[in-house]
């Protein structure tokens, strides 16, 4: 009877102990693994140098493909991590950074805005370079107007007024220059601020005008200023694509400096 149990095969787990893999299987294995993670790590490296490079590139042609400009004209920086978010439209941190916007009125020297937690449309964006905000956790927007864009602005608007001269300081804003009358040439001068005329709405508030340096009395400024044909001086930060508000005017020596809030949406 004993030689025949010796005889019966012996089964795993029956006083057996289990099966060890090949040494070759591990070693295969081990190889396989770290090859997959060194793949992985590769692409995150990829995605982490790659992916803001060509969506920032779309950023560009989208804004100027909405007539802001062309695409050397803006700085684009996005904040994602990880970066692979960014597939999806979800940014931790968009900024845009443009000079020399021409608007409706006037040129801005430069406009700067930041969005958080923003959340792009990337089809409209990649395919029919079209910068779509489905959601926005907010931001700020600062714009500068400089004394030469004003200048500029003058010249091109307002052709009757000869050697256009801004001066932009803390107290006031002066816009200056000659004008002909019935043949006659005189130096007209207007003199105001800059300031929030409504929530969306930057305006320019005249206190005074000058005519050959003689104080021009308030009931005769509106001839004066039909004289002029003008010029319009406002900026209205409803027409941007973003929903913009306007919190505070600030003139500096040469320059005027608008800042504000991106609305929250989505």
């Amino acid at each position: 009877m004993e030689g025949r149990w010796k005889d019966l095969p012996r089964t795993a787990g029956v006083g057996n102990p289990p099966t060890k893999a090949a040494p070759e299987v591990v070693v295969v294995f081990k190889r396989v693994t770290v090859v997959f993670l060194v793949i992985v790590l590769a692409l995150a490296v990829t995605a982490e140098i790659v992916l803001p490079a060509v969506v920032s590139r779309g950023v560009r042609n989208a804004l100027a493909s909405s007539g802001f400009g062309s695409p050397d004209q803006f700085q684009v920086r996005l904040k994602s991590f990880p970066s692979v978010r960014m597939l999806l439209g979800r940014f931790d941190k968009v900024t845009v950074i443009s000079t020399n916007v021409a608007t409706s009125t006037l040129v801005l020297s430069e406009i700067s805005v930041t969005l958080e937690n923003a959340a792009v449309d990337m089809r409209a964006l990649l395919a029919d370079k079209s910068l779509k905000v489905d959601r926005s956790g907010g931001g700020q927007v600062s714009i500068t107007i400089t004394a030469d864009s004003l200048k500029a602005y003058l010249a091109k608007n307002v052709p009757d007024l000869k050697d256009p001269a801004v001066t932009i300081t803390p107290e006031a804003a002066t816009l200056a220059g000659r004008l002909g009358v019935a043949g006659v040439e005189i130096g007209i001068s207007l003199t105001g601020t800059f300031a929030l005329a409504g929530p969306s709405r930057v305006g320019f508030t005249i206190s005074g005008c000058r005519v050959n340096e003689v104080a021009v009395p308030a009931e005769f400024l509106e001839t004066w200023l039909a004289v002029l044909k003008g010029p319009d001086l406002s900026l209205d930060l409803a027409r941007f694509p973003l929903p913009l508000e306007g919190k505070e005017v600030i003139q500096e020596d040469g320059r005027v400096i608008i800042k504000g809030l991106v609305g929250t949406g989505g």
